[in-house]
Formats: structure tokens, C-alpha cells, sequence
């Protein structure tokens, strides 16, 4: 009951009315506020005078006004004793309010006006918290959708309840495949008992990370990654599992070709050394410490440079950083220098590693230790232009010479002598002592005649008993006769082989260029016929060429 001023008809009510946290207003069945409490004054930012001067239409948002009035009508209209909405408010400043309002018609009766009364509660911040979660619950599901990781969502008897995309394509079904199969029906058998152990453990309490094998719809095989642990109600009952699956075949793929790779490094017979980008050496494998004799501890830090054997070889450095700059790589034959200080020659090829971007990381060295192939090829070499019996130059060497003797002549004007040597008796040695005793002899007549010539002499063994000396530089035929003189003296000393004194001689040819003829192979025959000559006259054992024209 109100009186003219509108105040409640009693002490109590009114007490309650003012008190009241609630929100709480009346208002005429056409809306016109005629009374509100402190709670709903300050609830909308008015004063009292200022809120019964306007009208509850006012107070509700433009949008819900409509539904606003339409609950009045039937309130009044059909005389509904209650109705209840959610929906928002304007405040005094112009901001949105959002609230819980209960409208009830109450009857005047004796004579007393009709009137509504409206209890309101704030929802505002119920309002944003629900939208806060229903953006967190937005936000997560769009991390879940477009994750690359697999989410797995699993009751507590390891059925599906929730799968994203990622693991759908990682298993290659579809979620309404997924959510009639079980976590074990991916799982060969022989691997589900360590999986059921492992989901044991998440019920007391541990999150667990670990690998397995995931069998796909079309029955190919993935090594996964996975981290399961336990969901639990608020009550901490146990619900079931969720499960992070992660592809981790590549990467078990690269894992197994790095061990390869490692495996490869560390057993190669090749020297591997590894320098970074300001060429300072940063690992090597076992192969290379055992090549080069240095340790780890020694190398590392340290420029390659530090085993260069230098000399020719700077050379070769130089042109190995150009064509690192040029082409990144680089192979070829260089020189090294072991800790001991031996020499040993090495073919290394040399490569760039660069990353994503383009930018230099390291240079993989490969050393391959050739010292024993320069050797088989320097014997080889030598035994194709030496006598592998005297160790001296072969006809193809003596023929090199003479040809690069004469050549030297022609531009210095100088002589050039050949002496030709055929030994006398030494077929008989090898009948009456073998060959072997033979052999001994002409290594014996060729350590002789080389000890008697120049330093600047050839000596050279044709075949047979023939050796030639050649004298690529001559002032005159007294020269020559001093050394054949020499040469004859040496040869008729006895050779003492195995306790046999071993007695033989020798016929001597000698030929001069230009005097006597102008190519070598005309020197090397008319030397030839000269020591004929000799060997026809047992009172000479040397003829010169020019003597023969004179007789």
C-alpha cells in the first residue's frame, strides 16, 4: 500500500526496501518509475529524482525494449502474477548493464493504483565471465583444431571421446571412425601391455612421455611420441586420459641415418676433419688423429694450417681458398706434415655446409693418405727409366738425357762425348758361375763406372754387358780420355763375388758431337762402332770415333 508520497505503508517494509542489497523498484503498469531503493539507484547511477523522472523503457537497452514491453503487456494484460528476463540496462554514463529482473504485477484493490515491482541483479560480470570462457573455450578448440600435434581424449576404459584433426590425419580416420575404436586398436599387440602400464601410472599422478607404435587405418606403421595423463572430475575422481601424439617417424628416420652418418665418421679409414666458418677445427674423427699423430686436445681450436707441410704447398693454399670462394669445394693433391715432422702426401677434398639460409656453417675435410700410392708410382717411374738390376738409367732415360744434352749444346756451343762400354769375358762368367754370380758382376762394373765419372755424367745400362757414359759438357778430348782412363782402370780390377775372384775387361767407344756427327742416334752408333774397333785390337781398350776416319 503506498500513500501520496510514495513511501511503503509501513515502517518494516520500508526498513527492508532501503536496506535490501537487491535491487528492487515499482513502477505503473505503463512503466513510470514511482519508487527505487539506494541498491537499484546506484545500480543505474541515478538519483532518486532523476530516475522518477523518467520511465523503465528508458532504463532498458534500445535492442531489448521491444521484448521489455511485451512481457509488461502480459504481466498486466493477462495479470501474470511473475516473469523473469535477462537482458541489459543503460547507466546513467551510457554504459551497458546486464541483468537478472523478475517482474511482478501486484493488484491495488481498494481503491489503491496497480503497480509492477522489478527486482533486479547485476549479471554483468557473470555476462563477461561467461563470455570469457566461452572465448577460452573458442580459443582452445582453435588451438586444438590447428595444432600439428595430435590431441587424444580418452575414457577410462581407453575409448575415444575427442580426437583433433591432426591425429585424425596422423591415423589416417576420420573422427566418427575414431570414436567408435579404442587407443589399443592403433596398437600392435605385442606393445599394449607396456602402453597399459604406462596409463596405470598416469592414475597416480605421473605424466608420462614416451615412444610407440601406432598402426594407421591403412596398416602402415608410425613411430609416435606420446605424453599422456590422467583427467579427474572437481571431485578428483578419474575420468579417463588425454594423450599428445606426436609424428616422431622422421625424426627417428634422422636419428637412425645421424647414427649411420656417426657410425660412418668415426669407423672411416679416411681423415675427417670439420672446421666452422673462421676455419678453426672443431672435430675430427679417430682416423685423422691416427694419420696425423696429433691429439684432440692439440687440434681443436687450431687452423688446419698448423699440418700443412708448407713450401709448394703455399701455393696450393692459395689456390684452395679461391676456390672455396668461387665453388665452395675443393679436392686435389696437397702435403701434410705429421706431429712426428713426416711428410705425407694426401688427396683431400674439401666441401661446404650451409644452413637454411645460406649462411656458411662449416667445411668437411676428407684426407686420403696416397704416400703409398706416390711411392708405387715413383717406383714405377724409376723402373720404367732404370735397370732394376745396376739401379741405372735404362736406354729410354739415357736417350731423354743425350736428347736434352745436345739440345744444350746447340745453344751453349759446347761438345758433348759419349763413351760406349761393352765388357770383354763376361759370358764366360756366366757359363762357368750362373747367371746369378753374373748379375752380381755388372752391379759391381756399375757401382765402378759410377764412382769414376762427374758429378754431371750419366751412366746408363743399354742390356746385356753394355753401359754407356754420357758427358753432356766437354772442353776438348783430353777430357774424355782422363775418364776413360779411369773407367779402364776400375773395370780391370778383379771382382771379388762370394769368396770367387771374378777377372774381366772392357772395350771403350767414344763419339763427340758436333765433331763427329749432329743427332744422337748417329752419336750412340758411331760410339758403338768405335768400341767394335777397340775390341778388334787387344792393345787398345779405347778408340775415338775421329781416330777411326783418320786409319
Amino acid at each position: 500500500m503506498f500513500n501520496k508520497s510514495g513511501v511503503a505503508e509501513t515502517a518494516l517494509a520500508q526498513a527492508l526496501f532501503k536496506q535490501s542489497t537487491v535491487a528492487v523498484g515499482f513502477c505503473t503498469p505503463k512503466g513510470k518509475w514511482i519508487q527505487a531503493n539506494p541498491a537499484l539507484l546506484q545500480l543505474l547511477g541515478f538519483t532518486e529524482k532523476e530516475l522518477l523522472n523518467t520511465d523503465l523503457a528508458r532504463s532498458v537497452h534500445f535492442d531489448d525494449r521491444s521484448a521489455v514491453r511485451h512481457y509488461l503487456e502480459n504481466i498486466t494484460q493477462h495479470n501474470q502474477s511473475e516473469r523473469q528476463l535477462e537482458h541489459r540496462w543503460i547507466h546513467k554514463d551510457g554504459s551497458v548493464i546486464w541483468l537478472s529482473a523478475s517482474y511482478m504485477f501486484v493488484s491495488g484493490g481498494n481503491e489503491q493504483p496497480d503497480y509492477i515491482v522489478v527486482l533486479a541483479q547485476n549479471m554483468t560480470a557473470h555476462k563477461a565471465a561467461l563470455k570469457n570462457l566461452a572465448d577460452r573455450e573458442a580459443w582452445y578448440r582453435q588451438i586444438l583444431e590447428s595444432t600439428r600435434e595430435g590431441v587424444w581424449r580418452l575414457d577410462e576404459n581407453f575409448k575415444t571421446c575427442y580426437a583433433n584433426p591432426a591425429l585424425c590425419s596422423m591415423l589416417g580416420s576420420d573422427i566418427q571412425e575414431l570414436s567408435h575404436l579404442s587407443l589399443l586398436d592403433f596398437v600392435a599387440e605385442e606393445e599394449q601391455p607396456a602402453l597399459i602400464q604406462q596409463l596405470k601410472l598416469n592414475k597416480q599422478g605421473y605424466a608420462n612421455q614416451y615412444d610407440i607404435e601406432l598402426i594407421r587405418k591403412d596398416g602402415g606403421r608410425m613411430i609416435a611420441t606420446v605424453v599422456s595423463e590422467q583427467l579427474s572430475s572437481a571431485s578428483g575422481m578419474h575420468t579417463g586420459f588425454v594423450i599428445g601424439v606426436i609424428d616422431s617417424s622422421k625424426r627417428h628416420q634422422m636419428e637412425d641415418e645421424l647414427r649411420l652418418s656417426e657410425a660412418v665418421y668415426l669407423n672411416a679409414g679416411d681423415a675427417i676433419y670439420i672446421t666452422d666458418a673462421n676455419g678453426k677445427i672443431v672435430k675430427a674423427n679417430p682416423a685423422f688423429y691416427q694419420l696425423t699423430g696429433y691429439s684432440v686436445s692439440e687440434t681443436v681450436g687450431q687452423s688446419p694450417m698448423m699440418f700443412r707441410a708448407g713450401g709448394e704447398n703455399d701455393h696450393t693454399c692459395q689456390l684452395i681458398l679461391q676456390r672455396m670462394r668461387e665453388s665452395g669445394c675443393w679436392e686435389g693433391e696437397i702435403y701434410n706434415r705429421k706431429k712426428n715432422g713426416e711428410l705425407f702426401c694426401a688427396w683431400e677434398n674439401i666441401s661446404t655446409v650451409k644452413d637454411d639460409t645460406g649462411n656458411l656453417r662449416y667445411h668437411v675435410s676428407i684426407l686420403t693418405d696416397i704416400s703409398g700410392i706416390k711411392k708405387q708410382q715413383q717406383q714405377l717411374n724409376f723402373l720404367a727409366h732404370h735397370d732394376p738390376l745396376t739401379r741405372l738409367p735404362n736406354r729410354t732415360l739415357f736417350f731423354a738425357n743425350l736428347n736434352q744434352s745436345l739440345r744444350v749444346s746447340r745453344r751453349n756451343r759446347h761438345a758433348v762425348a759419349l763413351i760406349f762400354i761393352d765388357l770383354d769375358d763376361f759370358k764366360p762368367v756366366n757359363d762357368r758361375y750362373g747367371h746369378h754370380i753374373g748379375d752380381e758382376v755388372l752391379k759391381v762394373v756399375a757401382e765402378r763406372i759410377q764412382d769414376s765419372v762427374r758429378d754431371e755424367d750419366t751412366v746408363a745400362r743399354l742390356g746385356g754387358d753394355e753401359f754407356t757414359i754420357l758427358m753432356p759438357s766437354v772442353m776438348d778430348q783430353d777430357d774424355v780420355q782422363q775418364l776413360v782412363d779411369r773407367v779402364h782402370q776400375v773395370l780391370k780390377q778383379t771382382i771379388l763375388i762370394n769368396e770367387l775372384n771374378v777377372s774381366i775387361g772392357a772395350s771403350l767407344g767414344v763419339s763427340m758431337y758436333p765433331n763427329d756427327v749432329e743427332d744422337e742416334y748417329a752419336l750412340l752408333q758411331a760410339a758403338d762402332k768405335a768400341m767394335y774397333r777397340a775390341k778388334q785390337h787387344e792393345d787398345r781398350h779405347c778408340v775415338f770415333f775421329s781416330d777411326m776416319a783418320d786409319s
